[in-house]
């Protein structure tokens, strides 16, 4: 069954839109992938978290994603007839430099500025639009190893229903279904919510584990972001300026959403750059046009500030031991006030804090604030 299904998808990648003759080796290329790679999704799973290195020079979006099937020997399978719904899509060409980059990261900045995404089953990775890929799909999350680190299952359960897409479960109105137990999370969901679960159990054992490091940048990006700016940037543009000083950070400028905001990134900035450090420098100039960047996994994305406040995400926060001078609720009060206060539950916004775990706070809110909670609870302690 396994070779028939894979003969079926090949027959699908065939299926080109237009003259798309590259892809016919892609999919000739893919026929002798490595079954040791595609034989299960744990496989797939590690497929995809291997780093790659790639750059794209004003190439369709589809042919970028057949050089990534090449490169790693993996089927991936576009379906046509949703696709077709999306011709502009298929249009949309890539520049794009990508050093030292997770696979799944690389296929989130090709979806960028599309209306496509991807999903993957146990052997395969399939392209197909966004609302397609919001279809319900089951899949079993491991928890045993955080159940053993002392997390009960209601813990574990309340933190994803109440920190990724609380409005998306049965019990609020929502397709999404969960079932908790000693091993694993039983999940019906969309594809997107179950990464976000992943991502988030992944978190948890970092925070669980003292000897484990929580996500932070690479170490690659961390040094682009702390580096000096050396040149005078006033009076070019942000296109320009932004490539100049994060060209080796895996830079996503999300063009479509920024544009549709009404801002043009070749308009020339303002203001005096030299000797500040990259990352001061970049927030100096956003905030000028209203435009936002973040770290996602191993991108560096620039963006709108609408668009980044609809992406809530779930941000995992190990605590200090409580002290005499404050407590964990003070903290959480703490933040609420000084932290973006007109931007949560509290204050009529969408940030939510998920406390019931023993020194961790999850945090639901956007990426940006998320950031900047990390840079609050990380000052030096003769500021707090």
């Amino acid at each position: 069954m396994t070779i028939l299904r894979m003969f079926l998808s090949l027959l699908v990648v065939f299926q080109v839109l237009g003259d798309h003759s590259s892809l016919l080796a892609v999919a000739q290329d893919a026929k002798v992938a490595d079954p040791k790679l595609l034989g299960d999704a744990q496989s797939l799973e590690k497929l995809l978290n291997s780093r790659i290195t790639v750059s794209f020079h004003g190439k369709p979006v589809r042919e970028c994603i057949g050089m990534l099937a090449t490169q790693l020997k993996v089927t991936i399978v576009f379906h046509e007839e949703d696709l077709l719904r999306h011709p502009l899509a298929t249009a949309h060409t890539v520049r794009l430099k990508l050093t030292d980059c997770k696979f799944r990261s690389a296929l989130n900045a090709l979806m960028t500025d599309t209306a496509w995404a991807w999903e993957t089953d146990t052997e395969q990775i399939h392209i197909l639009s966004r609302t397609k890929a919001e279809r319900i799909v089951s899949r079993s999350h491991p928890t045993a190893d955080l159940a053993m680190s002392g997390l009960s299952a209601r813990q574990i359960a309340g933190a994803v229903v109440s920190t990724i897409d609380p409005e998306a479960w049965d019990f609020m109105g929502g397709p999404g279904r969960l079932r908790s137990g000693l091993q694993t999370l039983e999940v019906e969901q969309s594809a997107h919510i179950h990464d976000a679960i992943h991502a988030l159990l992944e978190d948890l054992r970092s925070a669980k584990s003292v000897a484990k490091p929580l996500r932070s940048p690479v170490p690659r990006l961390q040094s682009a972001l702390e580096a000096v700016v050396a040149q005078e940037c006033s009076g070019k543009a942000l296109s320009t300026v932004l490539q100049d000083l994060l060209a080796e950070s895996n830079l996503v400028v999300e063009k479509l959403a920024i544009l549709n905001d009404g801002f043009d990134m070749e308009q020339p900035i303002s203001g005096e750059l030299k000797g500040l450090p990259v990352h001061v420098a970049i927030s100096k100039i956003l905030d000028q046009a209203s435009l936002v960047w973040y770290i996602d996994d191993d991108l560096l994305r620039v963006t709108s500030e609408r668009t980044s406040s609809s992406r809530l995400r779930a941000g995992v926060f190990r605590l200090p031991k409580p002290g005499a001078s404050q407590s964990h609720g003070e903290l959480v009060k703490e933040l609420v006030r000084v932290v973006d206060p007109g931007n949560w539950r509290e204050t009529g916004g969408s940030g939510s804090v998920f406390d019931k775990i023993p020194g961790i706070l999850i945090i639901r809110h956007s990426p940006p604030t998320l950031r900047k909670i990390e840079t609050h609870l990380n000052r030096p302690a003769a500021t707090k």
